[in-house]
């Protein structure tokens, strides 16, 4: 008898945790950052507590809009994971920096802020480049953070235009890091 009462309350918090859910967006494929959104990259999903999701109503105003950051499958579409702009927008440059994990902050994700620093390269010592690092690019945003194959991270970052190509070069020389501070710092 115990068993039949426990049974039917389970049975009545599961219907009532049912009635919080809604049916929102979800992304059916991987979408680049940057790349415009089709009705092929969007399928739905019943959920609760996800704040910002796009709700199912909002299909028609989503398709055409561009991913901030890349969007992979299954991941809940929210307001601030889609935008009208274009990415890059004029004067911009996506930049990857393929750097080891030392070299990223713990977390770092799309839509944060970083700086991006000149460092020595391996087996250099110089002193003045230590104690006073070059700033290739201030309070540039990440688009990405993707795990590269052969370890460590490849951190896509949106350079202006007079920047971006000393950054990009510095990069692939292996002579970057970033450091993460608060927006307006």
């Amino acid at each position: 008898m115990l068993f039949v009462v426990v049974m039917a309350l389970a049975a009545a918090w599961l219907y009532q945790r049912k009635g919080d859910m809604v049916e929102v967006l979800v992304v059916q494929r991987s979408v680049a950052a940057g790349a415009v959104i089709g009705n092929s990259d969007l399928g739905t999903a019943q959920v609760s507590g996800v704040a910002g999701a796009l709700d199912l109503n909002d299909v028609e105003s989503v398709v055409g809009m561009r991913a901030v950051a890349g969007l992979v499958p299954g991941q809940v579409l929210t307001d601030a994971a889609v935008t009208s702009d274009q990415l890059p927008a004029v004067g911009q440059k996506v930049v990857a920096l393929r750097l080891d994990f030392g070299r990223v902050p713990d977390g770092l994700g799309a839509g944060a802020m970083v700086d991006v620093l000149a460092v020595p390269g391996e087996g250099e010592t110089d002193p003045g480049a230590l104690d006073d690092p070059t700033v290739l690019a201030a309070q540039v945003q990440v688009v990405a953070v993707t795990e590269a194959v052969d370890g460590g991270l490849v951190v896509s970052v949106l350079a202006p235009d007079a920047s971006s190509d000393r950054v990009a070069a510095y990069a692939a020389a292996g002579r970057v890091t970033i450091i993460q501070a608060p927006t307006g710092q």
